[in-house]
């Protein structure tokens, strides 16, 4: 897209936090984001304004009305649209050098090598019970040598840690038996469970499969600001990030604590 505005010229306050080299790196990363719900869009919107080369968004979901207190891209005028849609064209108006694409629908096994195809890095935003389509989409980044970044949130409660496709991998974290078992994914991502969740909402989540927990638009902005922290670390300095599988790190936004819990604790 043309632009009166030269790339220099809207990203010149990143120089002095970034290299002129690390910008450049930025400029040509591109990212895939399976998911453009409450973590995948604000984690488009902090990319663009960072000056990334393409944005990959995949999601099958409409917005609606209830998502407005917490979504980006979520509008009155957007309801009923497709989220990754919408959330395309809002992220063009922030970056006329942005590349971006979008599938309006959930990643499978049908699309993710199309999705993944010569991406740098890669968001997991799906939602928290698609179990099947998330081990999809790490196995995929995983045989493609693909970091995997992603983060929880439920109430004052959020995670966030990533996938080193030469360490352990989302199998380790959900599997039991060789299958899929959502209370084990709970204990992973909330080794602290949020206020007034108690045994009983635990087994009503896996006997429904939905999560009915109040949620507003702090912790999903928080831990997308974090994600992408951590993919400066790993794809622009080539350094370790704060969080790596089986390691994970919890906020409490109403406590104001973080803590990294390693796997068993």
């Amino acid at each position: 897209m043309s632009s009166e505005y030269s790339y220099d010229e809207i990203f010149q306050r990143n120089i002095g936090i970034f290299t002129p080299e690390e910008q450049e790196k930025i400029k040509n990363l591109k990212v895939a984001i399976a998911g453009a719900g409450g973590l995948g869009g604000p984690v488009a919107y902090i990319l663009a304004r960072l000056g990334v080369g393409e944005i990959r968004l995949a999601d099958a979901d409409k917005f609606e009305a209830s998502n407005l207190n917490r979504q980006f891209g979520a509008y009155i005028d957007t309801i009923g649209k497709y989220k990754a849609e919408a959330i395309s064209e809002e992220l063009k108006r922030i970056n006329p050098y942005l590349k971006v694409r979008f599938w309006n629908e959930f990643i499978d096994e049908n699309n993710v090598d199309e999705f993944l195809d010569k991406t740098d890095v890669v968001i997991d935003a799906i939602d928290f019970f698609e179990l099947k389509n998330e081990i999809i989409l790490h196995l995929e980044a995983r045989k493609r040598n693909l970091w995997v970044f992603t983060s929880q949130a439920a109430k004052e409660i959020l995670s966030f840690t990533s996938f080193n496709p030469s360490g352990k991998s989302i199998l380790d974290a959900i599997m039991i038996n060789g299958t899929p078992d959502l209370r084990k994914a709970i204990s992973f991502f909330f080794p602290v469970l949020p206020k007034g969740v108690t045994p009983e909402i635990i087994d009503n989540i896996i006997g429904t499969n939905q999560l009915h927990i109040a949620s507003h638009a702090t912790p999903p902005s928080i831990g997308s600001g974090y994600l992408v922290e951590e993919i400066i670390k790993v794809a622009i300095r080539g350094v370790a990030p704060l969080a790596e599988a089986p390691a994970i790190f919890i906020v409490d936004l109403e406590k104001m604590f973080i803590k990294k819990f390693e796997i068993g604790e």
